[in-house]
């Protein structure tokens, strides 16, 4: 309900000035806890979205855009006030200790906060406000012009979700050994014990074993989202069932009401992901829709009688 509410108030307003919204709010704030969710309300749409949104027009993640704006003012502060201790500033720009302020203004910076109080303030960059005046020339140059608009229909999903710092990885493995659940038996039968998912895809695609039901669909999409503090994030998988698969004890099976996309094409590399999207967002702004509240994809393009996948297709949730 208040993600509906938030559309609606968003009616007549373009992403340039959601974000620049949230600018003014972190600057406004920049000495107290900033909460994603605020921010989100802010820019009149969900976290992930306005994560991606923010990345988009900006050209880094919000909380990596906090950091830089409270470091970069505490530099200031530390000359302008000479007097004042540096576990003070450190606090005033909401870290936990003047040890936490130190490794993060020299890994932002190669200098101590101390060093730099004694140099006077030489020799280091500080990172300004965001200009919007020249905000357009960091959004990727180019249109897209393979926009389609789709209705995903209601399906039903076998899914699984990995965490960690390869959490694709994890979460496919027990989405592989799913779908080849009846190959992991046989190979158990012939040879006593059961192979690592590597190995059993190899064995099954040279005995022929796996051959998905046509018209298999394969989604992926982070979840939750990898944030600037942590090197975990999430990321699930789904895989559309043809009717007479079963669950097991890792992979489950769900219901996806479906929704309406803007969708087009990228190729396999992280790259062209990041750039696409950027095009997508960039396309949405002029295209008549408005941004939806509900599941943003990536689906796994694959052609008949090749291994793996070819490209992907991105879903961005749009509603008319």
């Amino acid at each position: 309900m208040h993600a509906i509410m938030f559309l609606e108030g968003a009616k007549n307003m373009d992403y340039i000035s959601r974000i620049k919204a949230t600018i003014d709010y972190i600057e406004e704030n920049i000495r107290s806890p900033i909460d994603l969710l605020d921010l989100s309300k802010k820019a009149f749409c969900s976290v992930p979205h306005f994560y991606r949104i923010f990345n988009s027009i900006v050209g880094m993640s919000v909380k990596d855009y906090i950091r830089k704006r409270r470091l970069s003012i505490a530099a200031k502060e530390l000359i302008s006030n000479p007097r004042k201790r540096i576990i003070d500033i450190a606090y005033d720009y909401d870290f936990n200790s003047q040890e936490v302020f130190t490794r993060a203004f020299l890994k932002e910076f190669g200098i101590t906060p101390g060093e730099y109080r004694r140099k006077n303030g030489e020799g280091i960059v500080l990172f300004d406000k965001f200009d919007f005046s020249g905000g357009e020339k960091k959004m990727v140059v180019g249109k897209l012009n393979d926009v389609r608009i789709v209705r995903l229909e209601p399906m039903k999903v076998a899914y699984y979700r990995g965490y960690g710092i390869n959490p694709e990885r994890e979460a496919w493995i027990p989405i592989t050994e799913w779908l080849l659940s009846d190959a992991k038996e046989l190979y158990f039968r012939q040879f006593g014990r059961y192979p690592e998912v590597k190995e059993l895809l190899k064995w099954a695609e040279e005995n022929d074993l796996y051959k998905p039901p046509k018209g298999r669909r394969y989604f992926g999409f982070d979840n939750p989202l990898k944030t600037e503090d942590k090197a975990e994030y999430g990321y699930e998988v789904w895989v559309t069932l043809s009717g007479s698969e079963k669950e097991d004890d890792k992979v489950k099976f769900k219901d996806f009401e479906g929704g309406l996309y803007a969708v087009t094409r990228a190729k396999k590399s992280s790259k062209s992901l990041i750039e696409t999207w950027q095009k997508l967002f960039k396309w949405l702004e002029t295209s008549g829709y408005k941004h939806g509240n509900h599941q943003w994809l990536e689906e796994y393009v694959t052609v008949e009688g090749k291994k793996g996948f070819v490209a992907f297709d991105l879903y961005m949730p749009i509603s008319e």
